[in-house]
């Protein structure tokens, strides 16, 4: 099965794009890197809820670098013209992800804190 997988990939038609795209990273190294973000984003805010902070600067650095390049009028014609709208789509969307995950480690890690001191302070998980 694998074989036969590996065959129809190879077999499938590819676009090579060597003028901007081959110096960029492209929509799926782009979602990966951001799927693996949002993972140590959400990892540090669940541990701890001030962590939040690195998971916001990081999406703010991703969010300075898709804003420059979309500045940059001669790069931002170039990227749309080789690869798209997507290509912007997928670096909101890594950035998306970063603050998502975030925000949703801290919270899961608030709501998880408050359920605990509820518990002590009742003196249930005491006795």
């Amino acid at each position: 099965m694998k074989r036969k997988a590996s065959l129809l990939l190879l077999l499938l038609p590819s676009v090579a794009v060597a003028e901007v795209s081959d110096k960029m990273a492209t929509i799926p190294e782009v979602l990966v890197q951001g799927a693996v973000a949002a993972a140590i984003a959400f990892a540090v805010s669940r541990f701890r809820w001030w962590l939040v902070f690195i998971a916001a600067s990081w999406a703010l650095l991703l969010a300075v670098g898709a804003y420059g390049l979309w500045e940059e009028k001669h790069m931002r014609e170039a990227v749309l013209h080789e690869q798209g709208i997507k290509y912007f789509v997928a670096l909101s969307a890594e950035f998306g992800c970063v603050v998502a995950s975030g925000v949703l480690g801290a919270f899961l890690n608030r709501r998880a804190r408050r359920a605990q001191q509820g518990v002590q302070r009742d003196g249930f998980a005491a006795r």
